[in-house]
């Protein structure tokens, strides 16, 4: 029977001791490393962080360059985010493409779901989705858009519809005053796309 060690793990074999050791040893390891993965992103976090605080000062004073936003507004965290947010705000389309598009590369799985859901919240938000029926309409209008001809939803997105019904009211209007496009033979009802 192997020696054991005086007041530590008492009962174990010198074997059994030399495991449990390495097992300790190799579990602080672990440890260290979770804590430096940690404090890089922590440090990751805070150098975005003063990024965007560099970058919003930025807007700031080109905002009042610009006349765009009063000395006395400037001031204001939320004024300022407002007024950049309106400088760069984009289109629905462009919020939908980038919701429709996003992708998970190398980010976790977690990451990824809250940048589609900030996409898709900004999505809403431009296309002014207050309701559940708003949220309908515009579900709606994007598969209906998916199942038109590229001619007729370029024509439907310049009209800037955002009921169904007026989408397909303008894609029928469109479907036959542009009849030499689809086929001048076909008969064109109003409703029918013909694929």
């Amino acid at each position: 029977m192997a020696p054991v060690l005086a007041g530590f793990g008492a009962g174990l074999s010198f074997e059994e001791q030399k495991q449990l050791l390495l097992l300790q040893l190799q579990n602080a390891k672990e440890l260290e490393k979770v804590r430096q993965d940690v404090r890089l992103r922590e440090a990751e976090l805070a150098h975005d962080q003063a990024r965007q605080q560099v970058e919003l000062e930025r807007y700031r004073l080109d905002l009042i360059s610009k006349g765009k936003l009063h000395v006395a507004d400037s001031v204001s965290y939320q004024l300022v985010k407002a007024a950049v947010l309106r400088a760069y705000e984009l289109v629905p389309e462009a919020y939908r493409q980038r919701f429709r598009s996003e992708k998970k590369e190398k980010r976790s799985y977690t990451e990824f779901v809250r940048d589609l859901a900030t996409h898709f919240n900004r999505w809403c938000a431009a296309s002014q989705v207050k309701t559940f029926e708003d949220l309908q309409e515009l579900i709606l209008l994007e598969q209906f858009k998916n199942t038109l001809p590229g001619r007729v939803v370029t024509y439907i997105n310049e009209q800037k519809v955002s009921k169904v019904t007026d989408a397909a009211k303008l894609a029928d209007e469109f479907v036959l005053t542009h009849r030499g496009f689809f086929g001048e033979n076909r008969s064109v009802q109003p409703g029918s796309f013909g694929g």
